[in-house]
């Protein structure tokens, strides 16, 4: 095993010695690294490396809020369970966890609400804290009228939300009693994303809150009732089709030939969840804002091979600004909602990135195989 490849958290099925020596590299790896950083600020010459663009007039840049795609972040434990260094005098010791929960605790209670698609809003009551392992609050809502029970998991300050924290926080909030479980964090890992797409939990209901990075801005951010800091996407519905199977879906959409061992993925649409009601709608494919599809998906990193803008307006704007044409079956390819031919890679896996109008993100991974497709 290489250095890179070794888990961050260590495996169920290894034994006491490799959970040791799992241990023991983790603790080196850690202090090779504060010594590096620490050479690093006492040798290394200072430079701004801002503000200094160089400009080349004879070639157009094109950007956009989805140039840069997922740079990985370095899982963080619960920054409620961190570890605090105990000093003798009491003004150094740090509780930047606590105030940090305490912090997001009151913008939900000042917001009071957690909005989804559609402009639906799950109105949070008598928002408060409490310590019951990774749950960090609990509210009530009402959904057809009958009262909620809700838990809210906050995932850390400076990382995504892991699978370590999904695993730990849904049997404590079944444990409880509760009836809705909501992730609130800047981020969700992917694993830890579909760890709650494949196993739907009876009795409770799971949904990922995206946190608006504003709430970062703290004294400068002026919360409201209009302010919508925590959002909810959906789940894509998503098709993997191959050779074998393509024409149950040819009266539907456009498949492009597929050759053996070739695959293309149909984005069908995302499902919604409506907190009023209970019940999960379905949005078209064609009403998202960006797809995005990474077909050698290795775990860690999402890497875009192919992108698509279903809106048509995306597309005009963009001739409009190159002042250039080009050519309609070149639009007609990345403005679908059927991906481009592909064949697997040597992971075995896909990932499928949904973002909508207001930026938020949802991920679905898929394994395949010769056994037939299941979702990973």
């Amino acid at each position: 095993m290489k250095e890179w490849e070794v888990p961050r958290d260590c495996p169920d099925n290894w034994d006491d010695k490799a959970r040791v020596l799992h241990q023991r590299f983790w603790q080196l790896k850690r202090q090779k690294q504060e010594e590096i950083d620490k050479a690093i600020r006492e040798n290394a010459p200072q430079e701004i490396l801002y503000d200094r663009p160089k400009v080349n007039i004879k070639k157009v840049r094109v950007c956009g809020p989805f140039t840069v795609e997922a740079i990985p972040i370095p899982a963080v434990e619960d920054p409620s369970q961190s570890p605090i260094p105990q000093f003798e005098d009491e003004e150094f010791i740090d509780d930047s966890a606590t105030n940090y929960i305490d912090f997001m605790i009151e913008q939900l209670r000042q917001v009071g609400y957690i909005l989804f698609p559609g402009n639906r809003k799950m109105e949070l009551n008598n928002v408060r804290a409490v310590n019951i392992g990774m749950i960090h609050a609990e509210a009530e809502t009402k959904e057809n009228g009958t009262v909620k029970r809700v838990a809210i998991s906050f995932g850390p300050q400076y990382g995504p939300i892991t699978v370590k924290q999904i695993t730990e926080t849904i049997p404590t909030a079944r444990l409880n009693g509760y009836d809705i479980l909501i992730f609130a964090g800047f981020a969700i890992d992917p694993e830890a994303q579909a760890t709650i797409q494949k196993a739907p939990v009876p009795g409770l209901t799971i949904q990922f809150a995206n946190v608006s990075p504003d709430v970062m801005l703290k004294d400068l951010l002026k919360t409201s009732k209009s302010t919508p800091i925590f959002t909810v996407f959906g789940e894509p519905d998503i098709v993997i089709v191959s050779k074998e199977n393509a024409k149950d879906w040819q009266k539907e959409y456009e498949i492009p030939q597929l050759k053996d061992g070739e695959y293309c993925v149909i984005l069908r649409g995302v499902d919604i969840y409506d907190p009023n009601t209970g019940t999960v709608e379905h949005v078209s494919g064609e009403d998202v804002a960006a797809w995005f599809l990474d077909t050698d998906y290795n775990g860690m990193s999402f890497r875009i091979h192919q992108a698509f803008f279903p809106p048509t307006d995306a597309w005009k704007k963009l001739k409009k600004a190159l002042k250039a044409h080009i050519e309609p079956e070149i639009f007609d390819m990345m403005r679908g909602v059927v991906s481009l031919p592909f064949k697997l890679g040597e992971h075995k896996k896909i990932a499928v990135k949904v973002i909508d109008f207001r930026g938020n993100e949802v991920i679905k991974i898929v394994k395949l195989g010769d056994s037939g497709d299941r979702q990973a």
